[in-house]
């Protein structure tokens, strides 16, 4: 693991949004070091966690952690499922939300408005999450 990667994952990893007045803020000293690596897609596993270790924390909209894993699309997108399933967040939600305003293969639409049905049924989803999910299936149905 090269020395920036291993210092944002460590950062991260140490990083608490909860009692933070700009967690936004906070975000871009940690982000910015390892933003045009392309080694990035090394910390999207810790970057999922780290979202599901604070589900309903304001991360920004969408945030320097959701604006690194939009630089590899195409790598991040199987991960952003398996992490909405085992603990759904609002990062999560909205993820799906933009790269359903995208142009995505029917295909691909048909899982990711599956995923914000899951995510807006699961008890133990946080309820803002499952509110967020409900949303934007609504927008995305065109109401």
């Amino acid at each position: 693991m090269k020395p920036a990667i291993k210092v944002f994952v460590d950062a991260l990893r140490a990083y608490s949004p909860d009692g933070d007045d700009s967690p936004v803020a906070s975000l871009y000293p940690i982000v910015g070091p390892i933003e045009k690596d392309t080694d990035a897609p090394e910390v999207f596993a810790e970057i999922f966690a780290f979202f599901e270790r604070y589900p309903d924390a304001d991360l920004g909209m969408p945030g320097p952690l959701v604006h690194l894993l939009e630089r590899h699309i195409g790598r991040y997108e199987k991960l952003l499922i398996a992490s909405l399933r085992r603990v759904p967040s609002s990062s999560g939600v909205n993820m799906v939300n933009r790269i359903l305003n995208a142009h995505r293969s029917a295909e691909e639409r048909e899982v990711l408005m599956g995923v914000l049905a899951e995510v807006a049924g699961d008890a133990k989803a946080a309820v803002s999450v499952r509110d967020e999910a409900r949303h934007f299936i609504q927008y995305q149905n065109g109401g």
